[in-house]
């Protein structure tokens, strides 16, 4: 009991005030762990929920229901991404594989998912190709200026847009267009580009269409460009990148049907969703957990050492530290409630702990 006591009551806690300051940090980095616990836990137990709600929209991937899809042509390329890369049985023909389905679903939406298996890097090496013509055509070279790369990239990539959508298209009287713009009005026309308008994909406000692009190292995906009301959204918010890691593996050749690739596909993002936001929160708990506490000890310490009962700043580190446990614990409790508030721990220590220093520091007569 006595132990107990020395968590909650001043003067009991005062005679942690020389311990080693390798332990106060310790009760702090402790705390860090146990404070992720509920939020952890309960996102992962969120999984199934998370998918339903159309986080991340990914349930146009997740409800695929064609029987009449030919799974085939995917399953014997043998795309599979393991060690980190998209791997193949195909021998490169200089393109990539495309895959359209169109299916309604229950809102009576029509939904198009677009899957493209780039494994040896194509799309790349084409818009690598028309850069090279451009520094050919211009006389450039590896000692161009970074403002003449930059041009020469952002043309590169608009006429390989350009010529996707017309393959008749003149790429030399292309590049004077395009030269004749400044670098502000090529930023503005590269910023409007999409992912679809790599693989010449036409979009409207009528249907949602979704594109999952499987590049050699990473994974594109494209949402709708519109929202359910029609209204157009920023292109910059309608597309991610996600590198393929230890997190990810994906062997293709292991599924029957376009249904359960769809599923398989829709957990693996969600799962990297999920391990995202909760780097995220680990993050917001280190900060509020161990940069905030210190803030606060210095703060208080600079205002009362010359007048109060401690002195040095380890001392008030260690009692912030025995303080913080009953804040850690409080707060460990409701987090499994609100597992997002995580800043109600900085609220709870600091109003303990400001009371604490009160009793030890202006009042010693009482401890």
């Amino acid at each position: 009991m006595e132990f107990i006591k020395s968590f909650i009551i001043p003067s009991k806690m005062k005679k942690y005030r020389y311990m080693s300051i390798f332990i106060a940090l310790a009760i702090f980095i402790a705390s860090v762990y146990i404070l992720i616990t509920p939020y952890k836990i309960t996102m992962t137990n969120q999984k199934q929920e998370l998918i339903d709600g159309n986080v991340m929209e990914l349930l146009a991937f997740y409800e695929l229901d064609q029987a009449s899809f030919d799974y085939n042509p995917i399953k014997t390329s043998g795309f599979k991404i393991e060690d980190n890369e998209l791997k193949t049985t195909k021998v490169d023909d200089g393109e990539f594989d495309y895959y359209l389905i169109s299916y309604q679903n229950e809102a009576e939406e029509d939904i198009r998912v677009h899957f493209v298996f780039d494994p040896y890097n194509n799309v790349n090496k084409k818009v690598s190709t028309i850069k090279d013509d451009y520094y050919e055509e211009y006389e450039l070279d590896d000692n161009a200026s970074e403002e003449d790369k930059l041009q020469a990239s952002t043309i590169a990539t608009l006429t390989y847009i350009a010529k996707v959508t017309d393959n008749g298209l003149d790429v030399t009287g292309y590049f004077e267009t395009l030269r004749s713009k400044t670098a502000e009005e090529l930023q503005v026309l590269l910023d409007e580009v999409s992912r679809f308008d790599y693989f010449n994909i036409s979009t409207s406000a009528s249907v949602r269409d979704y594109l999952m692009v499987f590049n050699p190292t990473y994974l594109d995906y494209q949402i709708p460009l519109y929202d359910l009301e029609g209204e157009e959204r920023p292109i910059n918010q309608t597309s991610a990148s996600i590198l393929y890691s230890q997190d990810v593996t994906f062997d293709m050749t292991a599924y029957q049907n376009i249904d359960e690739f769809g599923n398989e596909i829709t957990e693996i993002i969600m799962n990297i969703y999920i391990i995202t936001i909760q780097g995220r929160y680990t993050i917001n708990a280190i900060l509020m957990v161990l940069l905030y506490p210190a803030m606060i000890i210095l703060i208080l310490w600079l205002f009362f050492r010359r007048n109060g009962n401690l002195k040095t700043f380890k001392e008030y580190y260690n009692i912030a530290a025995i303080t913080s446990v009953v804040p850690t614990l409080v707060s460990f409790g409701l987090l499994w409630i609100f597992p997002e508030m995580i800043s109600l721990y900085g609220i709870l220590l600091s109003v303990f702990y400001i009371f604490v220093l009160y009793r030890i520091n202006l009042t010693p007569q009482e401890v």
